[in-house]
């Protein structure tokens, strides 16, 4: 069942991968998180033999069958079925949380993935996809120790929990912050998918605090890189602005 619901397209935040460094573990036991999915068991029940699971199997097929044929609604009430004869199935809930962010329904999807973290079974990966998810709708307050927590090691940190950190300082107001934070995104990983929205960011928030030099130059780059499938109407805006001397 977790490799149907991990099948997905490279664009889905599910296919974010967070470090589960002891470092990053401790510090999500110490925001109340598990640090882990479910904890193994020592024993089975008949409702974990493979024959009876063979009909949930066949609901996440059509479920991710549904989401890529565009068809979300559908999709939202497969999963919903799932959880609720298994309630242990991270990844269903974060795919579910998902669905219900790509439709515009922030407060379902950020509840959906609370509910994760109160059982206790939401993993690092999961614990990422809220900490966005809070950041993007504008609850930096409390992503921002989630996200600090994501991004705490030694080692490099992944670009996603990185990269919403940085927007969340920038809505509480930390400019300073979240200008290191987009330049480590930026320096981490050139090629990432992530350096454009790190780039428009970057530059916004300098034109913010009236560096209008420094903005333009990340904002030029925003413009010659950024894929225009994604981004058409940010590159129209700034392609005029940036011609026009402002």
């Amino acid at each position: 069942l977790e490799a149907l619901l991990a099948d997905l397209p490279a664009s889905d935040p599910l296919e974010r991968r967070v470090a589960e460094t002891a470092e990053v573990v401790e510090r999500l036991r110490s925001l109340g998180y598990a640090g882990g999915t479910a904890p193994a068991r020592d024993t089975h029940t008949e409702d974990d033999d493979p024959k009876r699971l063979a009909h949930l199997d066949a609901a996440i097929h059509r479920g991710v069958d549904l989401y890529r044929r565009g068809r979300p609604r559908e999709a939202i009430e497969v999963y919903r079925e799932v959880i609720a004869e298994r309630r242990d199935l991270e990844l269903a809930h974060r795919h579910l949380a998902y669905l219900h962010w790509s439709l515009g329904e922030a407060e379902e999807a950020v509840a959906m993935l609370r509910r994760v973290r109160d059982a206790g079974i939401a993993s690092p990966a999961a614990a990422g996809q809220l900490g966005m998810y809070l950041a993007e709708s504008g609850a930096a307050d409390e992503a921002v120790p989630l996200l600090e927590a994501l991004v705490a090691g030694e080692g490099p940190p992944d670009v996603d929990p990185l990269n919403a950190l940085g927007i969340a300082y920038a809505r509480r107001g930390d400019h300073e912050r979240a200008l290191e934070t987009f330049e480590r995104v930026i320096g981490l990983d050139p090629d990432s998918r992530r350096v454009p929205d790190a780039l428009l960011r970057l530059g916004t928030a300098l034109v913010d605090a009236g560096d209008l030099g420094a903005a333009r130059s990340y904002l030029e780059r925003f413009v010659g890189t950024a894929p225009a499938a994604a981004y058409g109407e940010d590159i129209q805006r700034l392609t005029g602005l940036l011609e026009s001397g402002g």
